[in-house]
């Protein structure tokens, strides 16, 4: 719904609506005059009411006119209650700028609309009530109280959105680092790696491994002959156990091995002299 904007003359500021700026009381109009004053609020219109209204014809428009712009802008704000109000204790609930961005805004029509309610009212109480409206005061003060609450409200959605904007520069600047660290590394790699291509210290490039691996690869791609498997011999089973019976005829015929001294013949020489002693000795005792 549309906010319509009342208009008022520049001697009345919404600054000073609160204030009674009159110096002295209007005169009162005589019977059957107009009793709304002129824009500057102080002046009385005179005119001739209509029948038995208090206004005259061109003040009883401007009375629909106004009443009409304030009831509206009341009807923005009894809508916005509902929408703004309820979420003064959820800030820290937006977790990202487009959420707060949107909370601004309603807060921020929630706002213009209240102005424009307690502008409109006052402006149409001054210009067509010369009494005092206990009822009027009373609205007019509960408008002042939401105005109050949607004002701070309206600050810590900016806190919240400038801490949103903060955290994440803070990431995108944590971010960027990474990624400079990370190029970093890949450049001292391919600086390596352009000094020593194969890992253990050669002279040649990156290139040159490149074309070794091209010409391998066509060479390997290129027409080979075919390769054809041995022929097939008939093994004779014959002939196999001739050729073990040969092998262990050798083995027979050759010199057994030297074993050293100490080994076995050593002591089958030395069993056989220590006996012919033995018997030696024998026979010189018997023949004595």
């Amino acid at each position: 719904m549309n906010i319509t904007t009342v208009s008022t003359p520049p001697s009345s500021p919404v600054s000073s609506l609160c204030s009674d700026r009159r110096s002295e009381p209007p005169e009162s109009p005589g019977a059957g005059a107009c009793q709304a004053l002129l824009p500057d609020e102080l002046t009385v219109c005179g005119g001739r009411a209509r029948g038995r209204g208090r206004y005259c014809a061109e003040h009883g428009r401007e009375y629909k006119t106004l009443t009409r712009a304030y009831k509206e802008a009341s009807e923005v704000v009894l809508v916005l209650d509902k929408l703004v109000l309820p979420r003064r204790t959820d800030v820290l609930t937006l977790h990202d700028v487009p959420s707060v961005d949107d909370a601004v805004v309603a807060t921020e029509r929630y706002l213009d609309a209240i102005e424009v309610e307690i502008e409109g009212r006052r402006t149409h109480h001054r210009r067509f009530f010369q009494t005092k409206d206990d009822g009027h005061e009373h609205w007019l003060k509960n408008l002042q109280t939401k105005k109050a609450a949607a004002s701070a409200f309206l600050e810590r959605l900016r806190g919240r959105k400038r801490d949103l904007v903060m955290a994440k520069e803070a990431v995108r600047q944590f971010q960027e680092s990474l990624r400079r660290i990370e190029l970093a590394v890949l450049e001292e790699q391919r600086n390596k790696r352009s000094v020593h291509p194969y890992g253990f210290g050669g002279q040649g490039s990156r290139v040159d491994w490149n074309e070794s691996a091209a010409s391998y690869s066509s060479v390997a791609a290129g027409s080979r002959a075919p390769v054809r498997p041995p022929p097939f011999r008939r093994v004779d089973p014959w002939a196999t156990i001739d050729l073990e019976g040969q092998r262990r005829a050798a083995g027979w015929q050759a010199a057994p091995p030297y074993e050293g001294p100490g080994g076995a013949s050593d002591s089958g020489s030395c069993g056989a002299i220590f006996w012919i002693v033995v018997g030696w000795m024998l026979l010189c005792i018997w023949f004595g």
